[in-house]
């Protein structure tokens, strides 16, 4: 360690201007690599009150960024989604009407176009299933409020 990190251990204080951004700069990697707090207080010596400081301090400017608008962003890219999603199912819907038609015109079946009708059944099944499951996927926001619900039921 060197002298200045050495000095904001074994003295009690507010930390120099210089001193502060240096414990910032080195719990920012530790927080950014999913360090908990305790092992941070470890690994670099400083009270646990001062990494649970920067620590909040990281966690509210995420907080800060994914505000509202994070969670407004999280619901238009769901509903979005589910919109193209819709479009692709209506797309291979009128493929299948298509290809019935012409199985019905056509006299014999053929093997080819009855696999692809299969086929196409069950892409359209899997998009009707992925889109149902995006519909109904949460967002932070309601991941959060559910869990502060079980919080108070404790």
């Amino acid at each position: 360690m060197n002298d200045i990190t050495n000095e904001s251990h074994n003295r009690r204080g507010k930390p120099s201007k210089h001193e502060q951004l240096e414990i910032e700069r080195k719990l920012r990697i530790l927080f950014d690599k999913g360090v908990r707090p305790y092992h941070a207080v470890i690994e670099t010596g400083y009270s646990p009150n001062t990494v649970k400081k920067y620590y909040r301090k990281f966690h509210g400017e995420i907080r800060d960024l994914e505000g509202s608008n994070f969670a407004q962003q999280c619901r238009d890219r769901i509903t979005l989604t589910c919109l193209v999603l819709d479009r692709q199912i209506e797309k291979q819907e009128k493929m299948q009407e298509e290809l019935e038609l012409k199985s019905k015109t056509g006299g014999t079946q053929d093997i080819k176009l009855y696999k692809l009708q299969i086929s196409l059944s069950n892409s359209i099944s899997d998009l009707i299933t992925k889109r149902l499951g995006i519909a109904n996927s949460p967002t932070y926001d309601n991941m959060l409020e559910a869990m502060r619900e079980v919080e108070k039921q404790k």
